[in-house]
């Protein structure tokens, strides 16, 4: 048996340890080794404008540092992009220049960093925040449904340049959280409006490109999406996803209700981020423990593939155009690069990747089980205030630290 252990408190950062040997328990964590729940493909983060402007700015050094830490030690496997400006971007653009497709944007921004992880086996997603201002009806900042066309070859001819990169789009979403009218980069979409596009518009059009790109449906908040999926999914080969972000809830019950009425639909976490206060290693361990919490629990309810917010923001958690910061869990300073808490939570979390994720019971811990081969590995997460006992039955007998994560390879 190995165990890791991560305790940022006692300036502990995924350290091999030792198995303490106890005979009392707080709790008893039951692990169910015949029932796996889903399989956990991977995780990632989104390659924002910001991330990209945070990147070109650093060394050659730092950026191989960066890149090691996220793709190499994490074992990255999915990026998130965004069609167009997100509201972390210096200012707001589409790939609309005139009446022409012009993609230079990305070219400029995006592209360095792209250029520099295509040795890697990468997964992409796409979202748009926005379609063209000049589509949209401006005070309920809706899609004109006499527009529904043209937006629909606007996001092929998006697909069809990534193609001729080099780099297939996996799966797309027709708007990033479509539900809310925020006020950066959005448009509100209605669940009809929703399923008549991707119906009638954008799937007519994958299918005439023989483009082998998969749809993603909501890309919006946990609390009613079980109801957008019922309102929008119609069985089709070109619908394979559902995507879904944190920022009104865990909602661990919502997501395992889709898990269940819709097996065949990958379940994708989006995005995720805390909102931003200055830097201090010991009051962001409340983020580490919210993204873990957060994370194995959905894991627990189906979740198939964990996808971060910004890869990489500045000391002041931007640029952002319309001050919406947040952190990252990489964060640069000059030329520094920064591991924050919540990286090296997501450093244990990274272990479970593509492995069967197996059922197990808990109360006060936190608990993540996944076997692959003949190995078993275990993340528990204490987030409590109290160090705490446990027994997981026939495996390990430990004792977990307050606000400490610990994996086990058994």
């Amino acid at each position: 048996m190995k165990k890791y252990v991560t305790d940022i408190n006692n300036k502990i950062y995924f350290q091999e340890d030792y198995v303490h040997s106890i005979n009392t328990y707080d709790e008893q964590i039951k692990l169910y080794k015949s029932k796996s729940i889903s399989f956990f493909s991977g995780m990632g983060g989104a390659l924002t404008q910001a991330s990209c402007y945070n990147y070109n700015k650093l060394t050659s050094y730092s950026k191989n540092k960066f890149i090691n830490l996220y793709f190499k030690d994490l074992k990255y496997k999915y990026i998130r992009l965004p069609i167009g400006s997100c509201d972390f971007a210096p200012y707001t653009y589409s790939y609309l220049k005139g009446f022409k497709f012009n993609i230079e944007e990305d070219i400029k921004n995006i592209h360095p960093l792209l250029n520099d992880i295509k040795e890697y086996q990468i997964s992409y997603l796409a979202s748009p925040w926005s379609p063209p201002t000049r589509w949209k009806l401006p005070l309920i900042n809706r899609l004109r449904r006499t527009c529904y066309r043209r937006y629909a070859k606007y996001l092929i001819n998006y697909l069809k340049f990534y193609k001729e990169y080099g780099i297939n789009i996996d799966f797309i979403s027709i708007q990033n959280e479509p539900r809310a009218y925020q006020k950066w980069e959005s448009c509100v979409w209605s669940y009809k409006g929703q399923k008549n596009f991707i119906y009638n518009y954008l799937i007519p059009l994958l299918k005439k490109n023989k483009l082998k790109t998969s749809i993603m449906l909501h890309d919006h908040n946990k609390d009613d999406m079980l109801k957008a999926v019922e309102n929008i999914y119609t069985k089709d080969k070109y619908v394979g996803a559902v995507a879904f972000h944190w920022y009104t809830g865990s909602y661990f019950d919502e997501l395992n209700k889709v898990h269940q009425k819709y097996p065949n639909l990958l379940l994708i976490e989006s995005e995720m981020s805390c909102g931003f206060t200055p830097y201090d290693e010991k009051e962001w361990i409340n983020d580490a423990e919210l993204y873990a919490n957060e994370i194995i629990g959905n894991i627990n309810n189906g979740m198939n593939i964990f996808v971060d917010w910004n890869l990489l923001l500045d000391e002041n958690g931007g640029p952002n155009h319309k001050n919406n910061f947040v952190k990252s869990p990489i964060i640069r300073d000059d030329d520094q690069i920064v591991l924050t808490p919540i990286y090296h939570y997501l450093k244990h979390i990274s272990l479970h990747q593509e492995q069967l994720v197996h059922q197990v019971i808990y109360d006060k811990l936190k608990v993540l089980a996944t076997k692959k081969d003949d190995k078993y590995i275990i993340t528990v997460l204490n987030n409590t205030n109290d160090d705490i006992n446990f027994n997981m039955k026939d495996m390990v007998k430990d004792t977990i630290n307050k606000h400490t994560i610990v994996t086990y390879i058994i």
